[in-house]
């Protein structure tokens, strides 16, 4: 019989980012079948001091562990001792030889701010409730990327510690800092249960949503987001890959690959649109109806007659109002929103390319793959192998 590795797997799964990881690493060992995976025991079940852990994970003489960065400080002896690990966003210059896992939080960033533009808005902020989150991969890059077609982002700096303060406090505080900013506001906050607080400062500033305030997240955790009033939209990122792809590199790393700093990097996905930021903010009415127009039919192949038959412009006047207030043409809008829905579905779904072609009004595979590539600059197939939730 097959000499099992036993692997200590010290991710807490009370969040979607958790339960995705740990899909991945439970398909990689159903895959496999050569490990035997440990739990941190819960804590009514055990003393909760440091040394309790680190004696559990010695007693079962563990072969490698994936951990997340909190529990560092905890297994400090065993990442000192070369125990093979992969482990969440240590400090790496303490730690320059430890494979590691971390999003792409500048990526990701981009994709916020990409959204709320599209949406129009032209007033934004970011919300990570510790000063030092303002300056995180995720905030930066929405800064940086907002920063380039000129609009400033507004940054939530909080005082003091919620251990200081009771959160009522602290939600006041947020309630004022939001009334303070011009409206109508795009925020992106570091992760799905920030925006759900924005959403509680929102009603005590008496703010709607979407309406003045627009909300959007990461992690696209679907409790939090749905169970929101109003639910929240959310950029996913790719954690179920991720798990996989960290369990193959620790089982390389206990049968023998050094470690040497390797890097998993979880990237983003699409952007999973809800009611927080379900709007279209522009002054120009025909504009913001045509726009309107082409979201709500970008599962079928609109034509710019479709879109101009729909206004009260004629084609140069509409075309003109578009390049004008949103930089670019009627078609290229129509080819944007179209691709993506096309990749949505390569996401989301297992259905054959074949089939979304004909469910999006597409005569066959090579019809769409010329038009998903003109846009996305590679194939659905392509597309649906780095990005896709289906293995």
């Amino acid at each position: 019989m097959q000499n099992m590795s036993k692997v200590a797997v010290l991710i807490e799964a009370s969040r979607s980012a958790g339960r995705g990881l740990l899909s991945g690493i439970v398909k990689y060992v159903n895959a496999t079948n050569t490990w035997a995976c440990y739990r941190e025991p819960p804590s009514y079940t055990r003393l909760g001091s440091k040394k309790t852990l680190l004696s559990w994970i010695k007693g079962l003489n563990i072969d490698g562990i994936i951990a997340h960065d909190h529990y560092a400080k905890e297994i400090e002896s065993l990442i000192n001792n070369k125990t093979p690990m992969v482990i969440a966003s240590v400090d790496t210059r303490k730690y320059p030889f430890l494979p590691t896992f971390s999003d792409d939080g500048i990526s990701t960033g981009q994709m916020a701010a990409k959204h709320l533009l599209e949406r129009g808005m032209r007033n934004f902020a970011y919300y990570g409730l510790r000063k030092q989150d303002t300056f995180r991969d995720r905030g930066r890059s929405f800064k940086d990327q907002i920063k380039k077609v000129g609009y400033k982002t507004y940054f939530y700096e909080s005082k003091r510690s919620l251990g200081k303060s009771s959160w009522e406090n602290e939600l006041t505080r947020i309630a004022n800092w939001l009334i303070s900013l011009p409206k109508p506001l795009g925020i992106m906050t570091y992760a799905d249960d920030y925006s759900q607080q924005i959403v509680e400062a929102c009603k005590v500033a008496k703010l709607k949503i979407p309406d003045d305030v627009a909300v959007i997240g990461v992690d696209n955790d679907h409790l939090i987001c749905n169970l929101s009033n109003p639910p929240l939209s959310s950029v996913a990122l790719k954690y179920e890959r991720a798990g996989y792809e960290i369990a193959k590199l620790l089982d390389r790393l206990i049968n023998g690959e050094p470690m040497q700093g390797q890097k998993i990097i979880i990237e983003p996905t699409h952007i999973v649109t809800r009611q927080s930021t379900n709007t279209l903010y522009l002054d120009d009415i025909e504009v913001l109806q045509s726009v309107r127009y082409i979201h709500q039919n970008a599962n079928r192949l609109l034509q710019v007659e479709d879109v101009v038959r729909n206004s009260r412009l004629s084609r140069r006047a509409l075309q003109q109002r578009f390049n004008k207030i949103l930089g670019h043409s009627i078609f290229y809008e129509i080819q944007q929103r179209h691709a993506d829905q096309i990749a949505k579905m390569l996401i989301e779904t297992n259905l054959p390319i074949s089939k979304i072609a004909l469910n999006l009004g597409h005569s066959g595979i090579e019809h769409i793959s010329r038009y998903f590539r003109l846009v996305k600059a590679c194939s659905p197939t392509d597309y649906r192998k780095k990005y896709g939730m289906y293995r």
